[in-house]
């Protein structure tokens, strides 16, 4: 199991709002500029303009605005909020705003709209929960350096017929750590993140496709090599990931996912020492 280390918050903004707009926030860590009940006559009129164009049954509803994504779950007469950044992985704030949900609903679906006018307080367990919801693992960034010897080691085992041209290490709710890259294309990257947004946070996935051999990267880019392969892992079960692009040749997929594999396990090694 990975160590206990500092613990870091990457949600921006939790908060309850009745559907009339009156809000109440619960944590905000002050990235948003935006006031309270700007923010929250915003997010109570788009819930209502999606339930107007017939959307009635959807459990979430995600919206982003320039740099942050908001996430709204609707329960009898209240909206229940998170904001975060816009790579953040939404299916992990899914689940921690159900979470939130599950903790306070009790008390906060009795209250009629008059009621919810009224400051109320939480009580101390219910706070130490909350910030245990909403908190996330920090990566130990003193171990970078290592990590990055040990990378360009197996960057660098290209035997003719397979070529990993990029490795990036990223957060699911914290972004990108670390970036090993041969290309330097930042369109793989920003492919890479956006991926990362919306794929179910405790699966891995695997993409390949076969490289038209008129349109392949010019001799010596990668090596000419007629297979691409994009792979995302987590790192056991941590909320870190290991994002992987490379090139090898046909017959030679095994050998390419062992070397995947290898740097994930190297990188999980080092980050528990």
């Amino acid at each position: 199991m990975l160590k206990r280390r500092f613990e870091i918050v990457v949600i921006h903004v939790a908060m309850i709002i009745h559907k009339h707009g009156i809000g109440r926030v619960l944590f905000n860590d002050g990235v948003i500029p935006a006031d309270k009940d700007i923010l929250s006559a915003l997010i109570s009129a788009l819930s209502m303009f999606v339930t107007q164009l017939g959307d009635q049954q959807s459990f979430f509803r995600e919206a982003e605005f320039g740099r942050y994504k908001i996430l709204i779950h609707q329960r009898e007469d209240y909206l229940w909020v998170l904001v975060q950044d816009v790579y953040d992985n939404i299916s992990l704030a899914e689940k921690r705003l159900a979470q939130i949900t599950s903790l306070l609903a009790d008390k906060i679906d009795p209250l009629s709209e008059e009621e919810f006018q009224e400051e109320f307080d939480l009580k101390d367990d219910q706070v130490i929960h909350l910030f245990n919801i909403i908190k996330s693992q920090e990566f130990p960034r003193e171990k970078l350096a290592e990590i990055g010897r040990r990378i360009s080691v197996l960057m660098g085992q290209e035997s003719g017929n397979i070529f990993l041209s990029d490795i990036f290490i990223a957060d699911l709710d914290g972004g990108l750590i670390a970036e090993y890259s041969a290309s330097k294309n930042p369109l793989v990257l920003k492919a890479f993140m956006s991926l990362l947004a919306t794929i179910p946070y405790e699966r891995s996935i695997w993409l390949e496709a076969f490289l038209n051999p008129e349109k392949q990267p010019s001799p010596g880019a990668f090596l000419g090599l007629e297979i691409e392969g994009w792979a995302i892992q987590r790192i056991e079960d941590t909320n870190f990931i290991v994002m992987a692009r490379g090139f090898y040749a046909a017959g030679y997929r095994g050998l390419y996912q062992h070397l995947l594999r290898r740097a994930t396990q190297e990188i999980a090694r080092l980050i528990k020492k």
